[in-house]
């Protein structure tokens, strides 16, 4: 029994020194230096966050504005709890083009999903001091004029191109100033039948 435990002894210290590499023929590994702690984390301010400025994706909607000024054609859509996407345009500015074919192409792809309505404020519109769109004084008697800038003005858009989605409940989910492209449009187009 004595001469079983020696020679299992004899075999692990045996296995033990092949596993350790042992030899003395290969180049020794060159030394790394350790590498420098990470900076330290900033603490968090719960009382002042950081502002968000990925685009206006919320959950929290807004009831899309009724009564005067509302086209009846927006008006109804809502009243069949239609989707919509509503576009105010300059067909001076190339970002207006660029938005309406991104938004084009969303609702060829989401046929059905969401009606497409434009409005060309640039056309009828100028800005004043304060950023508010007005009716140019000799456009006055034009009612699609008149029209866009009264959606244009109960809306809140002062900046084309603008962009609103409203879902089948009359509530606007998503709304943006500027240009954005085809994906992000799609998925808020998409949210409409969340």
């Amino acid at each position: 029994m004595r001469r079983l435990v020696v020679a299992f002894a004899v075999v692990l210290i045996a296995l033990t020194l092949a596993g350790c590499g042992g030899g003395g023929d290969a180049a020794e590994a060159p030394a790394t230096e350790t590498p420098p702690p990470p900076p330290p984390v900033a603490a968090v301010d719960l009382a002042n966050p950081i502002a968000d400025r990925s685009a206006e994706e919320s959950n929290t909607f807004e009831p899309f504005p009724s009564g005067s000024g509302v086209p009846t054609s927006v008006a109804e859509r809502i009243a069949d709890k239609q989707p919509m996407i509503l576009v105010f345009t300059d067909d001076e500015s190339r970002d207006s083009d660029d938005l309406l074919a991104e938004v084009k192409t969303v609702t060829k792809d989401n046929q059905g999903l969401a009606d497409l309505l434009t409005y060309d404020v640039g056309e009828y519109s100028s800005m004043s001091k304060d950023g508010v769109a007005v009716v140019d004084e000799e456009l006055s008697d034009d009612a699609k004029a008149q029209e866009s800038i009264m959606l244009a003005r109960k809306l809140g858009v002062t900046f084309t191109p603008f962009i609103l989605i409203v879902d089948d409940q009359g509530m606007i989910i998503y709304r943006h100033s500027g240009f954005v492209d085809s994906d992000l449009i799609e998925r808020q187009v998409l949210r409409v039948t969340e």
